[in-house]
């Protein structure tokens, strides 16, 4: 590997590391080029003049964003909306079957996982930013237990405790999920990318349309499953 190869590694750890402190782009900006200016007029490497990449970015006194928390509408509405679409699947199947929603004991415990993962989000979210493998132990526990329910069902010999109207619960976890969803949108369009800007290089221009789309994507996945669940009960019911 060449010494500008090593540099270009150093400086992409470098980056990340500021990142995972939340340090703004503009600030990231302007560190990369001390960087690059000091290694271009030494010939040092970046490794030798800076040390280890993380460690010399926890030194630095820099402007930080506020850090993204739990009840922000990127974290929170995709929860919400994944919460409500556990209970609005098994609705629709029950509308479009013509019985009513009816659940035993085990089943009800089953839908508290990942009702508690949601509500103890703001309890564990910090650990899960450092750790991101807890997030992926967090949702397949969710999906898990929900799908995992339908073991326990009453038509399997499992007594029947709660019965309840499937429209209502179907039209309720509906709006809910719409209504999470949007907000998330929303909120994605709104917010501005924290570009890394070059102190040396031009002033950066608006965010592309492909960016737009691309932070918007995430938000539709769960209400086109919803609408995919409708047509598919319709076609196949």
């Amino acid at each position: 590997m060449t010494s500008a190869q090593t540099n270009d590694a150093w400086i992409d750890d470098f980056i990340l590391a500021l990142r995972l402190r939340d340090v703004r782009g503009d600030a990231i900006g302007d560190a990369v080029a001390v960087v690059r200016g000091h290694i271009a007029d030494s010939g040092e490497t970046a490794a030798e003049a800076f040390g280890e990449p993380r460690a010399y970015a926890g030194q630095l006194d820099v402007t930080t964003v506020p850090a993204i928390t739990a009840l922000d509408p990127v974290v929170l509405g995709p929860a919400v909306s994944l919460l409500a679409f556990f209970a609005f699947a098994p609705a629709v199947a029950s509308v479009f079957s013509g019985t009513r929603g009816e659940f035993s004991l085990p089943q009800l415990l089953l839908f508290v996982v990942p009702v508690a993962l949601v509500l103890g989000l703001p309890a564990y979210f910090s650990v899960g930013v450092r750790h991101l493998w807890l997030f992926a132990i967090a949702f397949g526990l969710a999906v898990l237990s929900a799908t995992g329910a339908a073991l326990f069902a009453p038509d399997r010999g499992y007594p029947v405790l709660a019965s309840w109207d499937p429209w209502w619960v179907a039209a309720i976890s509906g709006a809910i999920l719409l209504g999470a969803s949007s907000w998330s949108i929303v909120a994605a369009l709104r917010d501005e990318p924290d570009v890394i800007v070059d102190p040396n290089g031009p002033a950066p221009g608006p965010s592309p349309r492909s960016h737009r789309l691309a932070t918007v994507v995430p938000h539709v996945l769960l209400p086109a499953a919803a609408l995919a669940c409708i047509v598919g009960e319709a076609v196949l019911g």
